[in-house]
């Protein structure tokens, strides 16, 4: 956490809560000491005694020992930290507590690694009022939040433990459905829709899970793969669930590009197939160029209120992923490329 007088640098200060050494030995509390300069402060907080001990010590021998280090859980936040102009943390988490924007100045920037059915992006919010506004998200990967706001994935276990699907917020219906949903021949649709081997597709991600209110993510167990499935990612593949049927993202290289497409299996494997693909299709056509808007609103605001986009409700926050209108995109970068 940081704090800043008035016309002083405006960068971050942090909250830190992980039960891991990895990165934790007071670095970024001294980058941010740098950063605000003697005229503001920085708190750092973890849930570790051993972390904070380790990053005090170290802090110390390196001359910051202005940089305040705090032990306990700060999902009820750090009181005397005061009021904050910048709070980072840099642990997973799936939610945001009040506490955190409680503290935070109107217009301060909360930068968090949140999770969002599944997928984890880096977010920076601006708090505008009682909302939070991201001004941008980055793909991220960091150890899960302990303490009051650690929230696990459920499995959804198929073929024994072979394969199995993720779920970060929902649940199934009825998940006996899907016994034996691998048992007849699958389906094969392809989308047309390719990308370059390096070429990064982070946004069709989030767009999967966007559009897809089925949207979850398959694992396949690499001591017990039998190669049954061909999922494009073998950790975490996008997949989309419908009743009793199944689809998940597959690719196929052609040259120097590969193409999405989906396997879909029983009963309407076709179908759930092909309603995967349509998505992908939109997204290459409607917002390949675009990423969304991803608002935070406290879990009391009426869904009427909220702006058009996939909601996600968690314990405190609604989260709301808003992407530009259908078009809108790639209208604007037809223009561009006319100019």
């Amino acid at each position: 956490m940081a704090r800043y007088p008035s016309g002083s640098r405006s960068f971050p200060f942090e909250i830190r809560r992980t039960r891991r050494l990895l990165g934790s030995g007071g670095c970024n509390a001294a980058l941010m000491a740098e950063l605000v300069g003697d005229r503001g402060t920085v708190t750092t907080i973890d849930i570790d005694g051993d972390v904070t001990a380790r990053a005090r010590k170290l802090l110390d021998e390196n001359g910051y020992e202005r940089v305040n280090v705090l032990t306990g859980d700060a999902e009820d936040g750090v009181p005397e930290a005061g009021v904050l102009d910048r709070l980072i943390v840099t642990v997973g988490a799936w939610d945001i507590p009040p506490a955190w924007t409680g503290q935070l100045n109107d217009g301060g920037r909360l930068v968090v690694p949140l999770r969002m059915r599944g997928l984890s992006r880096s977010v920076a919010f601006d708090r505008d009022g009682d909302r939070l506004v991201s001004q941008s998200a980055e793909m991220c990967g960091f150890v899960t939040m302990q303490g009051a706001g650690e929230h696990q994935e459920r499995l959804l276990l198929l073929q024994g433990k072979e394969i199995a699907l993720r779920f970060d917020e929902g649940w199934p219906q009825d998940p006996d459905a899907l016994n034996g949903v691998f048992d007849t021949e699958r389906a094969e649709v392809w989308s047309g829709v390719t990308v370059a081997l390096t070429e990064p597709f982070t946004s069709l991600q989030m767009w999967l899970a966007t559009a897809l209110d089925g949207f979850c993510l398959m694992a396949v167990d690499a001591d017990l793969d039998t190669e049954l499935v061909a999922p494009q990612n073998k950790s975490a593949c996008l997949s989309l669930l419908d009743g009793a049927s199944l689809a998940h993202l597959t690719i196929r290289r052609a040259g120097d590009r590969a193409e999405f497409g989906a396997h879909g299996y029983d009963p309407d494997a076709e179908a759930v197939a092909g309603a995967l693909v349509e998505a992908i299709r939109v997204w290459d056509r409607d917002h390949r160029r675009s990423e969304p808007v991803i608002y935070a609103y406290p879990v009391a605001t009426p869904v009427a209120e909220l702006p058009a986009g996939r909601v996600i409700t968690k314990r405190h926050r609604r989260i709301v992923i808003s992407w530009p209108p259908e078009g809108q995109a790639s209208q604007s970068t037809t223009t561009e490329k006319e100019k």
